[in-house]
């Protein structure tokens, strides 16, 4: 059996760089879906951006170590095609760190309305609102 030939530095790198956009548009498509709106799916899908970020960044550091000298054969317009990737790496990393934004300001407009609610069941003294459900009948007006 022949053995695979070592894949060229700047050529594995494109081809990881392409397996993240896959990973990246699936994220963001499911985060669209409107079973991403639950708390446990939208921080689920939170720590993959994280985890995904961190993989494009790894791969931008390796990128940008990378040089003519380190292929094992001539690459022709090599420069244009690392400049290609890179491009890519930046865009694939502004799509996650919106993502992440955007699920963060989810959960801190959930937690705003959580507090807000809070505050309603409270007068201004800052003591619990008696309601006739949670005391027998009698009810606190502030």
């Amino acid at each position: 059996m022949l053995a695979r030939r070592p894949r060229d530095p700047l050529q594995a790198l494109r081809r990881r760089g392409q397996e993240l956009k896959l990973q990246v548009d699936s994220l963001v498509t499911e985060s669209q879906l409107t079973g991403a709106l639950e708390p446990s799916k939208r921080r689920e899908i939170y720590q993959r951006c994280i985890q995904l970020k961190q993989a494009v960044d790894e791969n931008k550091n390796t990128l940008q170590k990378l040089n003519k000298a380190d292929e094992a054969a001539p690459v022709g317009n090599y420069e244009q095609r690392k400049e290609e990737e890179h491009s890519l790496l930046e865009k694939l990393a502004c799509q996650l760190q919106e993502l992440a934004v955007s699920i963060s300001r989810k959960d801190a407009l959930k937690v705003e309305a959580h507090s807000d609610k809070e505050e309603d069941d409270t007068t201004e003294d800052g003591k619990p609102l008696l309601t006739s459900s949670s005391r027998a009948g009698r009810t606190r007006v502030p």
